[in-house]
């Protein structure tokens, strides 16, 4: 395990961390400015508590938990009416939409975006960044 320290974009104030949360953290950057428009981007574990997130509000905390039901839910539903494993979960509302995207079996990638963000423009971006998301945090596990 490799510690670096990283400012953090919230308070400002330096922190140690594991490399390969600044690694998370990076990807999620990259991911996030290449889509635009994003309000809120984290990823939760299995059990939807935040990894890593650009933010770390209150409400970062709910909706990682949230999202990681949402998509356990969609899971039920899918099995329920026998129809393949699904990977994303979209809702819209008016001027928003959230994506939710498994990253394996164990943990979830949320962002909440402005409602003009096109749908299939946001999954290619993140099937794009999965990989990188995907070894940073296996590394950490």
């Amino acid at each position: 395990m490799r510690l670096e320290a990283i400012e953090d974009p919230a308070t400002g104030e330096t922190r140690v961390v594991v490399a390969e949360e600044s690694r998370l953290r990076h990807t999620l950057d990259v991911l996030s400015r290449s889509v635009g428009g994003v309000r809120t981007i984290a990823i939760g574990d299995r059990s939807g508590l935040p990894i890593v997130s650009l933010d770390r509000g209150t409400g970062t905390l709910a909706a990682t938990a949230m999202a990681t039901l949402a998509l356990q839910a969609a899971r039920n539903v899918c099995g329920n009416l026998d129809l393949p494993e699904l990977c994303d979960v979209t809702i819209e509302g008016p001027g928003w939409k959230v994506f939710i995207h498994s990253i394996g079996s164990k943990f979830t990638l949320f962002l909440v975006c402005d409602g003009d963000v096109e749908p299939s423009f946001v999954k290619r971006e993140v099937e794009r960044h999965a990989p990188e998301l995907r070894r940073a945090l296996n590394a950490m596990a």
